[in-house]
């Protein structure tokens, strides 16, 4: 598998995610979930692949129904809405060092 890596501008408010798929991204084929702690996005017929990314345990609650994701020509963009204007020092809360997987945060998942 190979993994959608986003940037993640981090501000007061809200959290936006810039993804350029370097792909034809079309609109009808993204769907997107929203949590008060997590997301996911999942992108179907992409070069013929399915690909989600998703992030549990965010640094904050957010309110999911002001969040989104917004196609673009080559990608996508989510904007999560934080609960509490405040900023976040991460997207999402870091564990203390560990050497367990953190399989909860797989970025990408071919299907």
């Amino acid at each position: 598998s190979s993994g959608i890596n986003a940037e993640w501008p981090l501000r007061p408010g809200y959290v936006t995610g810039i993804k350029d798929a370097n792909v034809i991204v079309e609109k009808e084929n993204v769907e997107a979930t929203f949590e008060k702690r997590s997301f996911s996005v999942m992108l179907r017929d992409v070069k013929g692949s399915n690909f989600s990314l998703s992030i549990v345990n965010l640094n904050g609650n957010i309110v999911p129904d002001d969040s989104n994701v917004r196609v673009t020509k080559t990608g996508f963009t989510v904007t999560l809405k934080k609960e509490v204007d405040k900023m976040w020092n991460d997207i999402k809360v870091k564990k203390e060092k560990s050497t367990d997987c953190d399989s909860a945060l797989i970025p990408l998942l071919r299907s």
